[in-house]
């Protein structure tokens, strides 16, 4: 890939260059408004209420993307919280009695811990204990303002190191979308990265001031110079992370954990070529990518249902 989505090279360099000597200065105001849109846009979810992160909507979200199995019952989820330094951590998992395989499902940006249920709830048939957990600034865990997965690293630390004392003898993780950047950024940083032994990551993104520009550009269709130059440097004031950090494929090369990708080519919410970027950096020992057509999304899970969870579980047999 010689052009990576939404990044300055040969062939817009001199474009971006003319646009901000001669342009933005006159543009200025109009792009700060796209930003300060994107950015309350980025922080404007529920978190919880009633209805949000709870068992009915785990069930509606099924309902809602024709998912024809319900393999979770109310009664099996136990609700607890865990603690780092930072506060509670909001979790809740299914056990299966006498295994001490588990499954982590994190979920993406604006949901929660019940609707990452969606993501796991056919490793309960493949013996697994099912943990998913409210991820930094979503649900009821601690965290203001999202930065979109880079504060929940320290929050998988302390759950894997849960599941560690409770003698887990496999650890998985799935994540979708946010999740599943996270999840990589986890095979990369996080401080149990060794105990996880394979991970799928659903339509995740390579790089996240990329994603946001991409994001915006396709939306007010524009270049992406024309909306989002220095939406990172804008975002950070918001939170506690450097984002322009946040970029998968500078240390891709050095993760040793089995890597899953799935992207659909219909995606218009991420671009499906952010998991490839990722796939060519990895070590194709070790990793997989499927990019099926059409779906939307997050929604390979449910238009692909049957070939997923199968090339999911052969994925995790040809690994471990």
């Amino acid at each position: 890939m010689k052009n990576k989505i939404c990044s300055v090279n040969k062939n817009n360099f001199f474009k971006i260059v003319i646009y901000f000597i001669f342009i933005y200065i006159f543009k200025i105001t109009k792009q700060n408004k796209y930003i300060k849109e994107f950015i309350h846009f980025c922080f404007s979810y529920k978190r919880f209420d009633d209805f949000t992160n709870t068992y009915n909507e785990h069930i509606q979200d099924l309902k809602d993307k024709k998912i024809q199995d319900f393999l979770i019952k109310k009664d099996q989820i136990k609700e607890f919280k865990l603690s780092n330094k930072h506060g509670e951590i909001s979790c809740l998992k299914i056990e299966n009695k006498n295994s001490k395989k588990w499954v982590i499902g994190l979920h993406g940006w604006t949901e929660n811990k019940y609707l990452a249920l969606r993501l796991v709830q056919h490793f309960l048939n493949d013996g697994y204990n099912i943990l998913t957990f409210d991820q930094f600034a979503h649900g009821k865990s601690y965290g203001k303002n999202t930065d979109t997965g880079f504060s929940t690293i320290e929050m998988l630390d302390t759950v894997i190191e849960f599941l560690k004392e409770n003698e887990a003898s496999q650890i998985g993780l799935i994540g979708n979308s946010m999740g599943a950047s996270t999840s990589v950024l986890y095979a990369q940083i996080g401080k149990c990265k060794k105990d996880i032994n394979w991970i799928v990551a659903d339509c995740g993104f390579s790089n996240l001031v990329r994603q946001f520009r991409w994001y915006m550009s396709t939306r007010l269709e524009k270049n992406w110079w024309e909306t989002s130059l220095f939406v990172g440097s804008k975002f950070n004031k918001h939170v506690n992370k450097d984002i322009k950090q946040y970029d998968l494929l500078k240390n891709m090369n050095q993760v040793t954990t089995p890597i899953f990708y799935i992207h659909s080519k219909g995606d218009t919410f991420i671009n499906y070529l952010m998991s490839v970027e990722m796939y060519e950096k990895s070590n194709k020992d070790i990793t997989e990518i499927w990019t099926p057509e059409n779906s939307e999304h997050v929604r390979v899970i449910a238009d692909y249902a049957d070939q997923y969870h199968i090339k999911v579980k052969e994925f995790i047999k040809k690994h471990l």
